[in-house]
């Protein structure tokens, strides 16, 4: 069982790899690298592939949950934030999506939170995991936002 832990935390840190390099490369002034023709759009879609697994991870979390407006409440905001990035990824311009992405993830940040209080995450997941890797994303993308 523990291996699998630790997996957890390798593959929720290796997460971060793209958020660093692409800002990394927009910092650097490279549009493009290697594969990657469009480094802001690279990093645009990556924030929205992350950000609808992480409300996906939300939704598996209220699905054992008895009945209840809480129950509801989890399933109706994790629908809505993968599609209010969908939609944001289609219709904004990159600088204004990657400000988007920033608020997406602190109030996937918050649900988590809410999660913690409920004791539905680990304290141990929370901080150790969600909270850092958060962190560190919403300052790449700053980075990125403030450079795009």
């Amino acid at each position: 069982m523990k291996s699998y832990k630790s997996l957890d935390i390798y593959l929720a840190y290796l997460g971060l790899v793209p958020f660093i390099f692409f800002s990394s490369c927009i910092l650097l002034g490279h549009n493009s690298f290697l594969i990657f023709e469009n480094i802001a759009k690279a990093l645009s879609v990556y924030g929205l592939v992350i950000t609808c697994f992480m409300a996906g991870t939300h939704w598996g979390r209220q699905i054992n949950l008895e009945p209840s407006f809480t129950k509801t409440l989890i399933q109706v905001a994790s629908n809505l934030i993968a599609i209010i990035i969908w939609l944001g990824y289609l219709n904004l311009d990159p600088q204004n999506f990657i400000l988007l992405l920033i608020a997406e993830f602190l109030i996937l940040l918050k649900v988590d939170y809410y999660f913690f209080k409920l004791n539905l995450i680990s304290s141990k997941y929370f901080k150790c995991i969600r909270l850092p890797i958060t962190l560190c994303v919403v300052i790449s993308l700053a980075v990125s936002w403030s450079l795009v």
